[in-house]
């Protein structure tokens, strides 16, 4: 394999949880009154920007942005997110070459919650989540605090994410950083590949595998 070492994004990266936020997005806007909302193709769009970015460019109000964090933490509510096809196997399969998974996620335990859900949180090593109070991507901090308590060597390991925020707090520590991505376009028309500053990048896990060089066990 490529890297001995994988610490892993949570939203959009290991899980398809995005479509489950928008809906709750606009979940949230509808709560408070609203009678026109913005279209779900955009809002799912500008939330993989980032959430903040979507707040401000639809002006939601801080209490619709505070129902929106109430209800996206509640994965019972539909959508009910799922694990990308391939994920599982990709997370077996570097385990059994002798590799470690790590995740590092600004959401809440929500995200540990959905891996114990989905029978796949002994697969990895240790879990980064916004409980441990790291400052946000880019910041290197949460990447470099791995690093420091299981000794990784940085040039073994790889921070993937499905933005550039993500991998950019990998390189930020040392370590590699890759843009892991299922969407053609951004929220601009850009070819999410050909506009990602990452040097390294894949449209879905088939393309990360073979970047990776990681075999079927």
């Amino acid at each position: 394999m490529k890297f001995k070492h994988y610490i892993w994004d949570f939203d959009g990266c290991l899980c398809d949880s995005y479509p489950h936020t928008a809906q709750m997005f606009l979940e949230a806007m509808r709560r408070h009154g609203r009678t026109e909302l913005p279209p779900y193709e955009d809002v799912f769009l500008r939330l993989q920007v980032t959430w903040l970015h979507a707040r401000d460019y639809f002006g939601m109000t801080p209490e619709e942005y505070k129902t929106l964090h109430e209800l996206d933490h509640d994965f019972t509510n539909a959508p009910v997110p799922r694990l990308f096809d391939g994920i599982r196997e990709t997370l077996e399969d570097i385990v059994a070459a002798g590799g470690k998974n790590y995740l590092y996620t600004l959401r809440n335990h929500v995200a540990k919650d959905a891996l114990d859900a989905y029978g796949v949180s002994h697969l990895f090593t240790d879990f980064v989540t916004r409980e441990n109070g790291f400052p946000g991507k880019p910041a290197p901090d949460a990447v470099a605090y791995l690093l420091e308590k299981y000794h990784l060597n940085p040039a073994e390991t790889v921070m993937v994410g499905d933005r550039d925020i993500d991998g950019q707090s990998g390189i930020n520590a040392g370590a590699a950083g890759c843009l892991l991505t299922v969407l053609d376009k951004n929220c601009y028309g850009e070819d999410m590949l050909a506009s990602s500053a990452m040097p390294m990048k894949a449209r879905g896990v088939e393309a990360f595998r073979k970047i990776m060089d990681i075999s079927k066990k």
